[in-house]
């Protein structure tokens, strides 16, 4: 009890000798005050932050004929007396006795009876032909079969042979029947024609054609360019398609393609090609039947690539059938979110510390730029 006086007491004589260390006591709360140095530290602000800003649109250069408005074109020089236009069987070696006549599509045509056959003689694939094509009907209705051969190789012993026996409108109307040319492109070859059965008529052997300027088939069997898609022309693949080189806009976010899945099953992927020789492919998008059955606008990004020199390649999965526009297309969507640097002021004049674009809703409190530097908006 004594000591426990005894501190009372003491407790008592401090608070009255030292008022100022005992004023939690009295209910009021001391707060040291500083003004804060300006640190000469940029003011910042992310654009469009909260996502509310449009976008720039179509940017950049796409690849050549990214529309597939090119019309299909020759290539090359075909074998000699290709098309019959001498009125003989100049340029041709025969089997049998086939004769040249009057008409057809190009003004002469060869009519081959049985056991006839025509060798052409050896020409050079052009380096843009994707299409080997042939002119061909059928004298007469019913039963109707030949062959397309095509040589290669050292002494032209490699032979590739086609078997034809059926047509893609009545046989006896001039159809055209077309062959890869991409897997020949510089090499030297020679084309035969082969009644087997029924006679025929057959004009334009071996005639070149670029299908698709701009774009490189791994078929080109496989791609056809037609009208009446969306926006006019388009391309049916069956095969992957490469487009030529292009660079990837600095404003550039997506990449996109036009496309619809024409088989009833199947799947595709769109891939990126870059690098040496572009020889590195990067997959950024797939899809399949279930989610491509009508045409519709695939985006896929592209911002990895900014600045380099890229190929787009379209690739159909096996029996898969494609048709396909506007491809390789760049767009921005969302203007980019960036710091933006407020300029230092060599005045103490009121100036909001922001630039660029404003935020949607202005912060409670805005500080002023000194003149030693700026302060970010606070609150």
């Amino acid at each position: 009890m004594r000591r426990a006086a005894l501190a009372i007491i003491v407790l008592i004589i401090s608070a009255l000798a030292f008022p100022a260390v005992y004023q939690p006591l009295s209910g009021q709360i001391a707060v040291a005050h500083a003004t804060p140095a300006l640190s000469g530290a940029f003011g910042t602000e992310i654009p469009n932050g909260n996502f509310s800003g449009v976008g720039l649109g179509a940017v950049g250069t796409p690849p050549t004929n990214s529309t597939f408005q090119s019309a299909s074109t020759p290539a090359g020089t075909p074998a000699t007396n290709y098309n019959f236009e001498t009125g003989d069987l100049t340029g041709w070696t025969v089997t049998g006795t086939p004769a040249v006549h009057s008409g057809g599509p190009t003004g002469y045509y060869a009519q081959l009876g049985g056991g006839q056959g025509l060798l052409s003689s050896a020409f050079t694939v052009d380096s843009n032909a994707q299409t080997l094509n042939f002119d061909i009907a059928a004298v007469n209705g019913g039963a109707f079969y030949w062959y397309i051969n095509i040589y290669s190789g050292s002494g032209y012993a490699t032979e590739s042979s086609h078997f034809l026996s059926s047509c893609p409108t009545s046989c006896t109307n001039w159809n055209t029947y077309t062959f890869d040319a991409v897997a020949y492109q510089g090499q030297s070859i020679k084309v035969e024609v082969k009644r087997y059965y029924g006679d025929l008529k057959a004009d334009n052997l071996g005639a070149m054609m670029t299908v698709v300027p701009g774009w490189s088939p791994n078929d080109g069997s496989r791609i056809s360019r037609q009208t009446g898609g969306p926006n006019g022309a388009f391309a049916d693949i069956s095969t992957p398609v490469t487009s030529q080189a292009f660079t990837v806009d600095s404003s550039a976010q997506n990449a996109t393609v036009d496309l619809k899945e024409v088989s009833a099953s199947g799947s595709y992927t769109v891939n990126v090609l870059s690098g040496t020789g572009y020889s590195t492919s990067t997959q950024l998008l797939s899809g399949d039947q279930t989610n491509s059955s009508s045409w519709g606008t695939k985006a896929f990004g592209v911002g990895a690539f900014i600045g380099q020199s890229i190929k787009v390649q379209v690739a159909p999965g096996y029996g898969t059938e494609l048709q396909l526009d506007q491809a390789g297309g760049m767009e921005n969507v969302v203007p980019a979110s960036r710091p933006t640097p407020q300029a230092s002021r060599s005045s103490a004049a009121s100036t909001p510390c922001r630039a660029g674009p404003s935020w949607p809703t202005a912060p409670a409190t805005t500080t002023t730029c000194g003149a030693t530097g700026t302060r970010s908006p606070t609150g």
